[in-house]
């Protein structure tokens, strides 16, 4: 790839360098919208890809959950290697597209150019994940459009990034039409022959391997164009509600606190250790802050599965032992108590009680 002359670099990673290397990413469970019904096509059951990647599929019926990034990647590539497909990530991205991007998709889609799609997308990026960055590099008449993992994984991650270009691509097929193709696509692994051929006949032939990133490039000129379903004053209103409701959210130290502890409960390693080591801190620096935003740790952890616990019990269809399992919890029988200890009953007894409430 030869470009001359690069006038902008902008990016999603934002602060996450400062502490990204020293803990491990994370990533919304909508970024697997319509992972099920892919792998059930090749005869395979997603419980059995879950277990292999040692994740719960409780987070296929709840997309706003987190979950481990590197256990993304292992879902993905144990997808690949179970269906017989090396293409799954890419092909998954290419079907997904904006779906995976939740309210975040909104805002892009209301932009009133590319450009502000895309900047909207790096402003909100760590809603969605923060094991990867996309970066923009704009060079005189092509522009490029490329994403980085800055989390360890356990091994070699080629279809979490084919998955990633895919639904960049998608992307813009959804603003340009089925007719849009980029004018390069480009991989940081490299293949076989044979499998060579596959990822030409689903890409077309501008496909290189072996590159220093994976992404693609198209015309700059696309950037400044109006997108088909812009509209400014939705997108304004739209921004200006997320801004609102950040500016009334709590402690940002607490509520990233927070985010380690609900990432941490379904694989039942919540301590404060490890929550320390996640967030780059000593466990006396984790347990000093706590104590002067007035919580603990033991008060978080059991704040987090007291909520968690009682919103899937009334927002949702989970069986006990689903719920049992979110919470990290071996037997049914804790779920129980720490109910009996939250509100004196169980939890049958709470989700009736609930229900008889005036509406």
């Amino acid at each position: 790839m030869l470009f001359r002359a690069k006038v902008v670099v902008f990016s999603g990673l934002g602060e996450l360098c400062i502490t990204m290397s020293e803990r491990e990413g994370l990533v919304r469970a909508a970024t697997l919208a319509g992972f099920e019904t892919m792998v059930r096509r090749y005869g395979v059951e997603p419980d059995q890809l879950f277990e292999m990647a040692g994740l719960s599929p409780v987070y296929l019926a709840e997309p706003e959950l987190y979950m481990s990034f590197s256990r993304y990647v292992s879902l993905m590539e144990y997808s690949a290697l179970e269906t017989g497909n090396r293409l799954f990530g890419a092909e998954l991205g290419l079907e997904q597209g904006l779906k995976v991007m939740g309210a975040t998709a909104y805002g892009m889609s209301t932009s009133f150019t590319l450009r502000e799609a895309l900047g909207f997308l790096f402003e909100n990026l760590t809603f969605q994940t923060t094991g990867n960055v996309i970066r923009l590099e704009v060079f005189d008449e092509r522009a490029m459009l490329s994403s980085e993992i800055v989390v360890s994984t356990p091994h070699g991650a080629q279809q979490t990034m084919n998955h990633t270009v895919g639904l960049g691509i998608r992307m813009m097929k959804t603003f340009y039409g089925e007719a849009w193709k980029p004018i390069e696509i480009f991989f940081q692994h490299g293949v076989a022959p044979d499998e060579k051929r596959a990822y030409l006949a689903l890409f077309g032939e501008r496909v290189q391997f072996n590159s220093e990133c994976s992404g693609f490039t198209f015309r700059s000129e696309l950037l400044d164009t109006p997108l088909p379903d812009a509209d400014p004053v939705a997108h304004k209103m739209f921004k200006r509600q997320l801004e609102s409701l950040a500016a009334t959210a709590p402690d940002d130290f607490v509520q990233r606190v927070e985010s380690v502890i609900r990432v941490a409960i379904p694989k039942g390693e919540i301590s404060l250790t490890s929550a320390a080591k996640s967030l780059a801190l000593s466990t006396r620096s984790l347990q000093r802050k706590l104590q002067e935003q007035g919580t603990s740790f033991h008060e978080m952890v059991d704040t987090s599965r007291r909520q968690v616990a009682e919103h899937y019990i009334s927002n949702s269809n989970l069986q006990l032992s689903q719920i049992t399992e979110l919470l990290g919890f071996t037997r049914l029988s804790n779920l129980t108590h720490a109910f009996k200890r939250w509100h004196g009953m169980s939890p049958s007894e709470w989700k009736k009680s609930q229900l008889e409430l005036p509406r």
